[in-house]
């Protein structure tokens, strides 16, 4: 009858469970959180709980960088251009030029410029701030400590001023052109420009004597080859007398 209808209605209403109905494709479930909300509080609770570590880190860095701009000593590039001819060679161009700037760092061209100059000097031109400063707690250092033979001959400053003009030197060279481009970096200006100044001499003394050592190995061929000529054509008029 009517009661009973009711009684199963109310039954089945509290059996139902307690879960919304999706509606449309924003909802959510009842008791779900947003998880970029959660991760940005879990953010928020570990930079308060680790602010004291954070302010002395950064401290730490700012008092890093002041100590590098105190303490690291002004730095001058100086520059130069070259423009190389390849019609005296021989080669493709692209090899030749390429050949030229390998030239420039070859150990001879180095030395030479090196020997101009005292390569104490260079040496302090290195990039490395930190080798640089553990040079010189080394040399104070050495002031109190015993120097033995074995440190003294194992210091070779005229190798350490070639690695430092390698490293302080930049030759680029634009792709397809004859041209190339030279910077040297160094804690003088004066002596930027110099040894710059001194690798293009040497440079272009190298290339002169070359031309000059081709030249005369072409006329020693020529002279050698007119000589073969010349035995060929006596022989030649033996046979016909």
């Amino acid at each position: 009858g009517p009661s009973r209808r009711k009684t199963a209605v109310r039954e089945t209403e509290e059996a139902m469970p307690d879960t919304p109905v999706s509606g449309g494709s924003g909802s959510q479930p009842v008791g779900f959180e947003s998880q970029p909300a959660t991760a940005l509080g879990e953010v928020r609770e570990l930079i308060r709980g680790n602010a004291g570590a954070i302010l002395l880190v950064v401290l730490a860095c700012l008092a890093t960088a002041a100590v590098y701009l105190w303490f690291a000593p002004p730095r001058y590039v100086a520059r130069a251009t070259l423009l190389v001819d390849p019609a005296s060679s021989s080669m493709p161009e692209e090899y030749y030029i390429e050949s030229q700037t390998q030239l420039m760092r070859s150990d001879p061209i180095v030395r030479a410029v090196i020997g101009q100059f005292d390569p104490a000097d260079i040496v302090q031109d290195d990039k490395t701030f930190i080798l640089d400063q553990a040079r010189t707690v080394k040399g104070l250092l050495g002031e109190f400590l015993p120097t033995t033979a074995s440190s003294t001959q194992d210091a070779d400053p005229v190798q350490d001023a070639v690695s430092t003009l390698r490293r302080n030197l930049a030759i680029t060279r634009p792709a397809m052109t004859p041209v190339i481009h030279l910077a040297y970096d160094a804690t003088d200006a004066r002596r930027a420009a110099d040894i710059i100044n001194t690798l293009i001499q040497v440079y272009m003394s190298h290339r002169q004597r070359d031309g000059i050592t081709s030249a005369q190995q072409s006329v020693a061929w020529l002279a050698q080859r007119l000589d073969v000529l010349r035995q060929q054509v006596d022989k030649s008029e033996d046979a016909m007398e």
